[in-house]
């Protein structure tokens, strides 16, 4: 039992440490004061992830039917550099992509499934962070070291990327709450979904909410129909 926490846990420490960190990292006084800093956390951990992985986990594989669309996701959007009017500056997305794609081989290959719960459960944690700061910027709290160029933003820089934000956090916020069995936890992610979806509302970003609802509705219907496929004979 040793053996195993021991390879495992400095995985499980990289995947926190990207769902903190990243969305809560920001640095004043610099051209795209939440995006750079951001980005550059994101590939710290991603980096640190790869030597960890290959390291204490001996660069075990685990594959999963969501690989492939991610990698053809990521080969398309680099061959559009080669069409790009300034591929240098396309080049950013891509990093930035290619951080993300680190990152998800990195928690795709966590030893125990209750580790990835563990950085869903921080994540949803960092979320309700942000959107208490996001609210109480909604409500007149502007303070001068937290950069903005759109209030409410939260450590992200602009209402629209926060929001965007939220409607990443929030499916995982919804399933903690559901998979909830005792009435504390159930109160708890129940007002963790209270807070993201109220900073939400108050990012005033329609984008969002459509995208949310799309998917909502996408996620609804798939389990509509694979219900029912269930149920054939």
């Amino acid at each position: 039992m040793a053996d195993g926490l021991s390879n495992r846990r400095p995985l499980l420490w990289v995947g926190m440490a990207g769902s903190v960190v990243v969305p809560l990292a920001f640095l004043d006084q610099v051209n795209r004061f939440a995006l750079l800093p951001q980005i550059l956390s994101l590939q710290l951990v991603g980096l640190a992830g790869l030597i960890v992985w290959v390291l204490a986990s001996r660069g075990t594989w685990r594959n999963s039917r969501l690989l492939l669309p991610v990698l053809i996701f990521f080969t398309l959007e680099t061959l559009s550099v080669l069409v790009a009017e300034n591929p240098v500056l396309s080049l950013l997305p891509i990093a930035t992509h290619f951080s993300f794609l680190v990152y998800f081989i990195v928690l795709l290959n966590l030893e125990n499934p209750e580790d990835f719960h563990i950085v869903l459960k921080v994540s949803s944690l960092t979320g309700g962070l942000a959107s208490t700061i996001g609210l109480a910027q909604f409500l007149g709290w502007e303070p001068s070291w937290i950069p903005t160029a759109g209030l409410p933003s939260a450590t992200m820089g602009h209402r629209n990327i926060a929001a965007a934000y939220m409607v990443g956090i929030l499916p995982f916020t919804f399933l903690l709450w559901s998979e909830a069995r005792n009435t504390r936890k159930i109160i708890f992610w129940g007002s963790v979904i209270g807070l993201q979806s109220a900073f939400l509302i108050a990012t005033r970003s329609r984008g969002a909410w459509t995208g949310l609802g799309l998917g909502l509705v996408s996620i609804i219907v798939f389990y509509h129909l694979s219900s029912r496929g269930s149920k054939g004979p």
